[in-house]
């Protein structure tokens, strides 16, 4: 697509958000039950194979430069500023023969690109380096959808007090989608208060749960979000 193109799409897009949104706050979705006192920043898939340009799912660059990095830097330095808990979450694969009788790729290279992703290639999905993990961040693998499913990551949110998590994130909005349901278990005494932050306009899909369920926002307004979950942390 041309740049003209693109911003047509990203004005229905948010046409389309807005209006989906007014929807489902009228019928008393979208409601609010604040930030809790230790809240963790997860983002999922800033890694070069989303965030560098060559690759099958590079995303807008002049976005990603100027918007989505930035944005994710103030992300981070609040949250290492008040020294709480970050996850940097990405996705690689150790058998990407497509042909393989057996591959921990599952069934996700019959419908999109993952076998790209080669455990090999650890420049393809190491964390973009300007917002790479600082001592004490952790990095994460996984293989599905979910930063949840098959991972330690539930496991190392309870035992560090975790209530909130702030989910970041751009192209990959399936990615969130079921993160953030599988971050709310059916113990609701250990449920997760769920907030999801990623550009809107670059989203590849949507669903009405995603719209009826979680906050979307802008990558310019990232940083003032998270100044409210880290204020009502303290």
């Amino acid at each position: 697509m041309s740049d003209i193109d693109n911003k047509e799409l990203d004005q229905m897009l948010q046409a389309a958000f807005d209006a989906s949104t007014k929807l489902y706050q009228e019928r008393g979705f979208q409601r609010r039950v604040g930030f809790g006192k230790r809240p963790a920043l997860v983002s999922v898939d800033l890694a070069n194979a989303w965030t560098r340009p060559g690759n099958p799912f590079t995303c807008d660059q002049e976005k990603m430069d100027n918007e989505i990095i930035p944005a994710m830097q103030k992300l981070l330095k609040a949250f290492r500023a008040q020294k709480l808990p970050v996850v940097h979450v990405t996705t690689a694969y150790e058998i990407t023969d497509r042909n393989a009788p057996f591959t921990d790729m599952g069934l996700w290279h019959d419908k999109i690109p993952v076998d790209v992703v080669d455990l090999a290639d650890k420049d393809l999905w190491a964390i973009d380096s300007r917002i790479a993990p600082v001592d004490g961040e952790y990095t994460l693998l996984k293989k599905r959808a979910s930063s949840f499913h098959g991972t330690e990551l539930a496991g190392i949110l309870r035992a560090n007090n975790v209530d909130t998590i702030l989910v970041t994130s751009f192209s990959t909005s399936f990615s969130e989608i079921v993160g953030s349901a599988d971050a709310a278990p059916p113990n609701a005494d250990a449920m997760f208060s769920i907030t999801v932050l990623f550009h809107p306009l670059i989203i590849v899909g949507w669903t009405p749960y995603f719209l009826a369920s979680s906050a979307v926002v802008s990558s310019s307004r990232m940083a003032s979000s998270a100044n409210l979950a880290l204020n009502s942390a303290e």
